[in-house]
């Protein structure tokens, strides 16, 4: 057949390979065909203006083996943006975990809409108030001169309004630890 013939019946893939030379070949070659053609039309990279033979089973397999690397490292690549994406937000990440984990346990404990919207209400403003780091194991390795400098930065409000704390503070250090 010639690549002007306008009888389909006569190319597979688009003219990658006649049909009758297929069809005349050895097994081997006919699989190596049939399965080049999938991998070809799975990874979407088309037959174009060159391809391999179907008489050299060897392109074939190379070009099979081409596609499915290209197709795995392009899904590699994929994941890898995917994920760099999905923690750009760290925290966020770990306050969404602790609410996904409220609600499989309010799910788990089927407990009543009121009370479970109380305890999500509840852990949001913990959440708000705390936020997502283990404030007592952190001041807890710092130094009593730096814990103390950490408490009365996170409450500055309150020790400007009583202005007895600031001034226990000022003159005995640590006192603000031991009224926290």
């Amino acid at each position: 057949p010639t690549l002007q013939s306008n009888d389909p019946s006569e190319f597979v893939c688009n003219g990658c390979a006649p049909a009758k030379s297929v069809r005349q070949a050895r097994r081997t070659t006919q699989y190596i065909t049939s399965i080049y053609w999938a991998f070809t039309t799975m990874t979407t990279v088309g037959y174009g203006d060159v391809y391999p033979s179907s008489e050299h089973m060897a392109g074939m397999v190379y070009c099979i083996m081409a596609q499915v690397l290209g197709t795995m490292l392009f899904a590699y690549v994929i994941g890898v943006v995917v994920d760099i994406i999905m923690n750009l937000d760290p925290i966020g990440a770990q306050q969404q975990a602790e609410k996904d984990i409220v609600r499989g346990f309010i799910k788990e404990r089927q407990l009543p809409k009121p009370l479970a919207d109380a305890i999500i209400h509840n852990h949001h403003w913990n959440q708000l108030f705390s936020g997502v780091f283990d404030e007592p194991m952190l001041l807890g390795v710092l130094t009593p001169h730096m814990r103390n400098l950490c408490y009365a930065f996170a409450h500055k409000e309150t020790l400007g309004k009583t202005p007895t704390l600031l001034y226990c503070e000022h003159e005995i250090r640590g006192a603000l630890s031991v009224v926290v």
